[in-house]
């Protein structure tokens, strides 16, 4: 309202003719002026007001936001992640899902191309004797089957003296043994908690000693070595027995089954 507005004519006004808010009636008159104007014409609010609410719920769309991406950026990685199978070496697997679909070529000598797609994107990066660079975000997801099976890896230190121990070790045992591709971890994990039930979680200081001299004897016969004595038979039919069990209650596994043919032809030999 300037001084050309016109008032009504009970409103007092000062010398500038401007209501005088001295009075009552022109305290309600700018009152509902006011509220009127806001209520028909809700572009000519506050300004200041209007960037106040904007400073404040801005910052936090934009953090929203972020957190919706970057979730959805860790969700594609593990996705990829699971793609890749590293074995021996750290080669690349030639049969995981990343190969067979195209995202990651492999050479002739098992290299990684440097134009597959995957490296193209920036999602892996290839070192100089052409593996994947493990500094990468990708490579906390992969399946990782290069290293060799550890006995702590897998068994807690309040396990070590129990006879747990020693057929995880046998296990591991055999499982270099298996040709092809080594299985996932969470295979081995539900391999080694099927074969715990079938173990005297405590055993003798002798017993556990003989225990270990046979697991190397039964190494030693799936390489073509040593002999077959009456008590190592014995003690190889007690863990095909074991097997036996497991596989009429369907705890198994393709490890567990291929390590209950290999001691059954060990003992019809």
């Amino acid at each position: 309202m300037d001084s050309c507005t016109l008032y009504p004519i009970n409103i007092p006004l000062r010398n500038d003719g401007k209501p005088d808010l001295r009075y009552k009636a022109a305290k309600e008159f700018v009152a509902s002026d006011i509220s009127k104007e806001r209520t028909t014409n809700p572009s000519k609010l506050s300004i200041q007001s209007l960037k106040s609410t904007s400073h404040s719920s801005k910052p936090e769309i934009i953090e929203q936001q972020e957190q919706k991406v970057q979730e959805q950026q860790k969700l594609k990685l593990i996705d990829i992640g699971k793609m890749i199978t590293i074995v021996k070496d750290d080669f690349v697997s030639g049969t995981c899902k990343a190969v067979r679909q195209g995202l990651i070529i492999l050479n002739d000598d098992r290299t990684i191309n440097p134009q597959s797609p995957l490296n193209l994107d920036g999602i892996i990066k290839i070192r100089s004797d052409g593996k994947l660079d493990r500094r990468l975000k990708v490579m906390q997801y992969i399946d990782d089957r290069s290293s060799k099976l550890k006995v702590e890896d897998y068994i807690g230190e309040q396990s070590k003296e129990d006879s747990l121990i020693i057929n995880t070790e046998l296990f591991f045992g055999l499982l270099e043994k298996k040709p092809g591709l080594r299985s996932s971890n969470y295979s081995i994990e539900q391999s080694l908690s099927f074969l715990s039930e079938k173990v005297n979680p405590k055993v003798g200081k002798d017993t556990r000693t003989k225990n270990i001299n046979n697991n190397k004897r039964i190494i030693e016969l799936i390489d073509g070595n040593g002999r077959m004595t009456r008590e190592l038979r014995t003690y190889i039919q007690q863990k095909v027995d074991a097997i036996h069990d497991l596989q009429q209650k369907k705890k198994t596994t393709a490890d567990i089954e291929w390590i209950g043919c290999e001691m059954e032809n060990l003992v019809r030999k």
